[in-house]
């Protein structure tokens, strides 16, 4: 009715409307909000902007109250477009935030099994380079407990402690 007319044309009218220009075209030449945006959104969006912004300048203009129900339908009109055209864009950079944190999961996905797989690959090596060597001692000190003394004993020749228990033993079966 008038009296909602009447209120709503005094809201606009104390709108900033050099506020409103001075954003929209931060907007418009900045490229403010469109990062990940394809190129045809953002040049939707600054198209429903700018129908927005004009539709929005020509209600605030008219003084006729009859062409200003027609300008305020022009003005709602113009704002589901652009709320629609807005939601769209923030399911396209939603999509695109998941997507990214898909990518990433998928990255620290990876690192986890290639790092227990070499951790495995280490264990394994360790196990085989102690287990093996042990027990090949254990089964010739069997021997040597059975008088077996012909055969020699094995890895003498390592740098380590099974190398050393290895040299013991040899000593033991010449002696």
């Amino acid at each position: 009715d008038r009296n909602d007319l009447a209120i709503m044309t005094e809201m606009l009218n104390q709108m900033d409307l050099n506020s409103v220009n001075r954003n929209f075209d931060k907007i418009r030449i900045q490229g403010k909000g469109f990062d990940g945006l394809p190129p045809d959104r953002q040049a939707l969006t600054v198209e429903k902007l700018a129908a927005y912004r004009a539709s929005v300048q020509n209600f605030v203009s008219i003084l006729d109250p009859d062409t200003l129900i027609d300008a305020s339908l022009d003005v709602r009109q113009k704002s589901l477009e652009l709320w629609s055209v807005a939601l769209d864009n923030l399911d396209i950079l939603l999509q695109n935030r998941i997507r990214q944190y898909e990518l990433r999961l998928w990255g620290v996905i990876l690192s986890c099994t290639l790092g227990f797989l070499a951790t495995a690959a280490f264990a394994f090596s360790v196990q085989r380079g102690i287990t093996v060597p042990l027990k090949a001692i254990q089964d010739r000190m069997l021997s040597l407990s059975r008088d077996d003394t012909a055969a020699d004993v094995q890895y003498q020749g390592r740098g380590d402690e099974i190398g050393d228990m290895a040299r013991a033993l040899e000593v033991f079966r010449k002696n």
